[in-house]
C-alpha cells in the first residue's frame, strides 16, 4: 500500500477575513491533490468518449485545527475502499510540524451517463484504472 503526498502553501485568496482558510476550500484541496494524484498515474475522471463520469456522492471534512495563509500544507491521500464501481479516497491534512490539522473523504462513482434520459447508471470500474488505483487502497482501517 502506498500514500500519495500533495504540498502546497494556503493562499491569501483562499482565507476569510481573519485568515483562516475558508471551509469551501479544504474540499477544494482535496480535489487539487485528487486531480495530481490521478496525473501521477496517467489517469483521468473526464472519460467522455464512452460517456463515463465519476459524481462525487458523498463527501466530509473536520477541521481540528485552522490553516492560515502561508502555511505550508502536506495532504495525504489513500484509497480507503475500493469497489466494483465505487471508490472512497481518504485525505490526511499535515502543517509543517507534522501535525493533523484536518482530514476529509470522497466517495466517488463510476457511472455511464445516458444523455436521452439524463439518467446515471452505475457501471465497474475500467480493468485499468482499478488496477493503477489499487495500489494506493488500504487493506484495512489505517491513516497512512
Amino acid at each position: 500500500m502506498h500514500c500519495f503526498a500533495y504540498e502546497r502553501r494556503i493562499r491569501r485568496h483562499e482565507t476569510d477575513a481573519t485568515q483562516l482558510l475558508q471551509s469551501a476550500n479544504y474540499f477544494r484541496l482535496m480535489e487539487e491533490c485528487e486531480c495530481a494524484f490521478l496525473r501521477s498515474l496517467d489517469l483521468t475522471f473526464f472519460i467522455p468518449e464512452d460517456d463515463l463520469i465519476f459524481p462525487r456522492v458523498n463527501v466530509s471534512c473536520n477541521v481540528l485545527h485552522p490553516l492560515r495563509s502561508g502555511d505550508l500544507v502536506t495532504i495525504e491521500l489513500i484509497i480507503k475502499r475500493l469497489g466494483v464501481s465505487s471508490m472512497t479516497f481518504s485525505y490526511l491534512f499535515l502543517n509543517r510540524q507534522e501535525v493533523h490539522v484536518a482530514d476529509g473523504e470522497i466517495s466517488i462513482v463510476s457511472c455511464v451517463h445516458n444523455s436521452d434520459t439524463e439518467q446515471l447508471k452505475p457501471v465497474p470500474l475500467r480493468r485499468e484504472m482499478k488496477e493503477r488505483l489499487s495500489h494506493y487502497s488500504m487493506k484495512e482501517d489505517v491513516k497512512c
